[in-house]
């Protein structure tokens, strides 16, 4: 600061005190706006900062929509070219088979990423591993495409369209696999097509090929190097390639145990190498069967459910009794080890506890119930075996098994077709059952929870009342 002096430099004490008290105030004022302006200036970046990050992630995320619609489009472009003939039409981005394999990436991969537990950044990798082989190898593409179909509705109906171009890809991976096994090229490809292959076919209801496709993909494993070798060439799906194909195995095993044998016999008087409970139960078996629905422990006393087949049912009402509403939705679904040799009740009574614990579970409301409820396949199966409709003992079963199987979640799964050939079968056979008060006293003679209870009763009350209408 410049100080403007007349005379000589003057000594006074006082002068000088005043002047250096100005000459602090005037250096404080300097040094308190600079700490602002350099703290406005820090914020001012920090601000800057964070907005560029919030615009990066909003142009990764356009950036990676665009890519995944370009991708898939480009890969289904050249996949599913002019020269691919289906039976009817070529395949263009207007048919349904393009459709399904863009919606597998734009609408099925948040849902597959939740069911396995991944996170938004692992969902996106896992996307881009799957559409950098789907780009590769057409059997990858075309594999997609019919795991889409087969979750409408309409795959339900084999003359509709859409089953049609199922089994038109199905032909086309399952060509895919031989050939690639007869070059002896084993790879995590080969692996993720066969699985995709496994899931279709047991939709389909190809049941003589569970067994071949479960022995041919633990070959291939095994030439692989073993489970932990699986997903080792793209690590950003290794983790979910090698858990979908234990998912995958793990429900080929429960749906070839769970499979109807040719003849159906009372469980009693079929040769079993299941332990069924004699008539005077022993006091810890007693035990065990009292905590049963009411219609269940009948079913045991009548040795019609082995020992192991209580094990599974109580295993199921533990879950059951600890499932909590509220969070009930969202929750995961009941599973158990299914023992080989259950007689034909017990198999169709283990499908409609798993049916109940998907409708009352998080797996209700996914996107590819269709495959894994399969309740069209099941209803088939209650009704084409006589030997439960024979024995009278089973009779109130049959009816809470049909109700169960034929009543998912998601209605616009729900066979129409085989639900009203059960409901007529059973009301024609137990006409004593012709009003909804007797129904609703057999359905809560078995497990009956109050989130189902509806469902049930209103798939009745329309029934009885179109044939009251006749």
């Amino acid at each position: 600061m410049f100080i403007n002096l007349h005379g000589p430099p003057t000594r006074d004490p006082a002068i000088r005190a005043a002047v250096n008290l100005h000459l602090s105030k005037v250096s404080k004022n300097k040094r308190t706006r600079y700490n602002v302006e350099k703290l406005d200036r820090r914020q001012a970046q920090q601000r800057r900062r964070r907005r560029e990050i919030e615009e990066q992630r909003v142009r990764d995320e356009t950036e990676q929509r665009a890519l995944v619609s370009w991708t898939v489009n480009q890969s289904i472009r050249n996949s599913m070219s002019g020269d691919l003939l289906t039976p009817e039409q070529h395949l263009n981005e207007n048919t349904t088979g393009w459709k399904a394999a863009r919606d597998f990436f734009t609408v099925f991969i948040p849902y597959e990423g939740n069911a396995l537990g991944l996170s938004v950044q692992q969902t996106n990798a896992y996307a881009r591993g799957l559409l950098s082989w789907a780009y590769q190898h057409d059997a990858v593409m075309f594999g997609l495409a019919s795991y889409r179909l087969c979750c409408l509705p309409s795959s339900q109906d084999p003359s509709s369209h859409v089953r049609q171009m199922i089994e038109w890809l199905r032909s086309k991976v399952l060509n895919w696999i031989n050939n690639r096994l007869a070059q002896s090229h084993v790879d995590d490809v080969l692996i993720q097509v066969i699985i995709l292959a496994m899931v279709v076919d047991d939709y389909l209801g190809y049941v003589e090929f569970r067994q071949v496709h479960l022995q041919g993909l633990d070959a291939v494993i095994d030439r692989r190097g073993g489970l932990d070798a699986i997903g080792t060439s793209e690590p950003a799906i290794g983790r979910t390639l090698r858990q979908s194909t234990l998912t995958v195995i793990g429900t080929t095993i429960l749906n070839i145990n769970t499979s109807l044998r040719a003849a159906s016999k009372p469980s009693p008087l079929s040769p079993s190498i299941l332990t069924y409970p004699e008539y005077s139960l022993s006091e810890q078996l007693h035990r065990l069967v009292a905590r049963l629905p009411i219609g269940l422990q009948e079913l045991a006393l009548s040795q019609h459910l082995s020992v192991e087949m209580v094990g599974i049912v109580l295993s199921f009402t533990d879950w059951l009794n600890n499932l909590d509403p509220v969070v009930a939705e969202s929750s995961a679904s009941w599973r158990h080890p299914t023992p080989a040799g259950l007689s034909n009740l017990e198999k169709c009574l283990y499908v409609a506890l798993i049916c109940l614990s998907d409708d009352l579970s998080g797996m209700g409301g996914h996107i590819s119930v269709l495959i894994f409820r399969k309740p069209g396949q099941r209803a088939r199966m209650i009704l084409s075996d006589e030997g439960l409709w024979d024995d009278p003992r089973t009779a109130d079963c049959v009816l809470w098994l049909a109700t169960v199987v034929c009543s998912p979640r998601n209605i616009t799964i729900i066979p129409r077709g085989v639900q009203n050939v059960l409901q007529e079968k059973i009301l024609r056979q137990r006409p004593e059952v012709g009003d909804l008060a007797a129904i609703e006293r057999i359905l809560r003679r078995f497990f009956y929870p109050e989130a189902r209870a509806g469902a049930w009763m209103q798939a009745w009350a329309a029934k009885l009342a179109k044939t009251r209408a006749k």
